[in-house]
């Protein structure tokens, strides 16, 4: 009595948060006072922060290098097309063929971190299909793995023998079901979304935690990207600076290449 809503319908309910504020949710007929509650607390999506201003040089939304990187790119792609168009004989569109792919070359390196970029990772916990079963070697398992704020847990087991209880750390060196923060069993292929940095206990409950049913999770944020490179006064530090000649000559070295196989393809 006294509820605002009664969310039941089938047993797979949902309920959409529109506010931002604290909601309050029980199970009725008593088994509130079992642990079947759950407070939640729904915030305004912050808006994202504005890109940083390094000194002397501005970074792109896409964390890639500004503009000047690009000039001196295409200053050089313009050198080495000259050059070898002095070497060569070359006409007017195999010039501005070599240009353009020397420029195609670099922005595609610049942007190779796209590529590799990673993303949630879902852990199959105990490594396998079904590994959420007795006697498994949870713990050794969960040293090896690398936890991140968004990655997701999939727990595999028999739904009729065992289930899958968030639980506190006392409870979790305890191996005690009661009063378990999240019930997370559904149907025996569960998952769930680490969405916080800290510690997450689990276990199955019915006695099967002292058979080694249970693993401690610690998520953690993912490590920035690399720091994008930095100029002061105009000029870029000696370690920088030894890089962009690395990469300056490589693309020499690539634009040269291109030119000498692009006359012999044309040929042919």
């Amino acid at each position: 009595m006294g509820f605002i809503k009664n969310i039941t319908k089938g047993g797979r309910d949902v309920f959409q948060v529109i506010e931002a504020k604290k909601y309050y949710f029980i199970n009725g007929g008593g088994y509130c006072l079992g642990g079947m509650k759950v407070a939640i607390s729904v915030e305004n999506l912050q808006p994202s922060p504005s890109p940083s201003l390094l000194t002397g040089v501005k970074q792109n939304k896409n964390g890639s290098p500004s503009k000047f990187g690009g000039h001196v790119v295409t200053v050089v792609a313009v050198l080495t097309g000259v050059l070898l168009a002095w070497a060569i004989p070359l006409t007017l569109q195999e010039l501005i063929d070599i240009i353009l792919l020397c420029c195609i070359s670099w922005h595609l390196l610049q942007n190779l971190h796209v590529l590799n970029a990673g993303g949630p990772v879902l852990h199959r916990v105990g490594g396998g299909k079904y590994t959420w079963a007795p006697n498994m070697n949870l713990t050794a398992w969960a040293m090896h793995e690398k936890f991140y704020v968004g990655d997701w847990l999939y727990f595999g087991f028999d739904k009729t023998r065992y289930n899958v209880l968030e639980v506190s750390k006392m409870n979790y060196n305890n191996c005690d079901d009661k009063n378990f923060i999240t019930n997370i069993t559904r149907g025996g292929r569960d998952v769930f979304n680490l969405t916080e940095a800290r510690p997450y206990y689990f276990l199955s409950g019915l006695g099967y935690c002292f058979d080694g049913m249970k693993v401690a999770v610690y998520a953690q944020y993912a490590p920035p990207d690399p720091a994008p490179l930095v100029v002061r006064n105009g000029c870029p530090s000696q370690s920088s600076g030894h890089g962009i000649i690395v990469m300056l000559l490589a693309l020499f070295a690539s634009c040269a290449v291109i030119g000498l196989l692009l006359p012999l393809h044309v040929s042919h």
